[in-house]
């Protein structure tokens, strides 16, 4: 719910390792060392989660961060390589781990500096964040569920603002694109604003399950007799505001769209792909939904002209040179930086991570 924030690392009472134990260039080779291979993400064992792997500007890094950097990563590797394969992915994913806590940690230390945001800022953050809370729940009860106190989310959120306000201090003044660059950009880049089909329909939604008191047969069995009321020539509106089990849609007499075909459920998908509009659908299930679907409108796939795209355009210019220019300033700080690996030779003596067993690799 709250997007990860660049927290601070613990003030240990270890020392850092004397100059010369370790290289920047030997920590992001054998960083794949220093944690326990499960093969699977979620699956890595701690050991010693407060003892330093690194210093980074005098600073400790503890194992449980290079850890959790590593279950990011290793949650993008793909399931079902050779155990040959796994171990090239799990050295590959180690250095990558071991970058981003190195990166975690300067920008940290930078945004550190930086006075507390105002709180009428943290507070419109949290009261966003109360906005997309389920009706019926509270926003200290979703925390909770998830193990957190809004003091946790509120330092987290503070957190994030410096860290956004550093960003954009150390990007500066991004320079506009002239038109002649923004026009050359769409023409370069136009699958990057081609406009999907889209369409427009209306649903009646029948549900089953305990709480709606009935079986997915009986589901089934009321959605397609509503259908054919609808096919009869009822208007499918006044049914929706009927018997949809959907108390939303019955406002707006089922209406969705225009929406993305491609985002739709697949089989609510194929049910309007070859349908024209003003035409019934067959009765779509998805899961325990049972749903009476008609066709309002289809708007095909298109290029839009430059002159609807050109805001849109000049925005995706305008990020792409403030990552650039945020890029710049990390490598600089990672150029500064002072980054010693602990226990720089045992590590780079370690042997190569056991190769997962069978159940492991599931």
């Amino acid at each position: 719910m709250v997007a990860a924030i660049l927290t601070g690392i613990g003030c240990g009472r270890q020392s850092p390792p004397p100059a010369g134990s370790g290289t920047y260039a030997a920590s992001f080779r054998d960083a794949h060392h220093l944690y326990e291979p499960a093969g699977r993400p979620g699956g890595l064992t701690v050991d010693r989660p407060d003892e330093p792997v690194a210093w980074v500007n005098g600073r400790p890094v503890p194992r449980r961060d290079l850890a959790a950097a590593m279950v990011r990563r290793m949650a993008q590797v793909p399931g079902g390589l050779s155990p040959e394969r796994l171990r090239e992915a799990e050295a590959a994913v180690g250095r990558a781990a071991f970058q981003d806590v190195v990166v975690q940690n300067l920008l940290h230390q930078e945004a550190s500096a930086l006075p507390s945001p105002p709180p009428e800022e943290v507070e419109a953050v949290l009261a966003g964040l109360a906005r997309q809370v389920p009706e019926g729940r509270t926003l200290d009860q979703v925390l909770a569920a998830q193990g957190l106190t809004a003091g946790q989310v509120r330092t987290q959120i503070e957190g994030q603002l410096r860290m956004q306000r550093l960003l954009r201090e150390r990007a500066g003044e991004i320079p506009a694109p002239s038109a002649d660059e923004v026009e050359l950009f769409f023409v370069e880049n136009q699958e990057r604003f081609q406009i999907p089909e889209r369409v427009v329909f209306r649903h009646l939604l029948v549900r089953a399950g305990a709480e709606a008191g009935r079986s997915a047969d009986e589901a089934r069995e009321r959605a397609r007799a509503l259908r054919e009321r609808a096919a009869a020539g009822e208007d499918l509106g006044g049914l929706i505001r009927e018997a949809s089990d959907d108390p939303a849609a019955r406002e707006g007499e089922g209406r969705i769209g225009p929406v993305p075909t491609a985002q739709l459920p697949a089989p609510l998908a194929a049910a309007l792909r070859d349908l024209a509009p003003g035409e019934l659908g067959p009765v779509v299930e998805i899961g325990d939904a049972h749903l009476v679907v008609r066709l309002e409108a289809r708007e095909a796939a298109r290029l839009p002209e430059f002159s609807e795209a050109e805001a849109m355009a000049r925005e995706l210019i305008l990020r792409r040179r403030q990552q650039e220019a945020v890029e710049r300033y990390i490598q600089q700080l990672v150029r500064q930086a002072d980054v010693r690996m602990a226990e720089a030779e045992a590590v780079t003596e370690a042997p190569p991570p056991e190769p997962p067993t069978d159940t492991q690799e599931r």
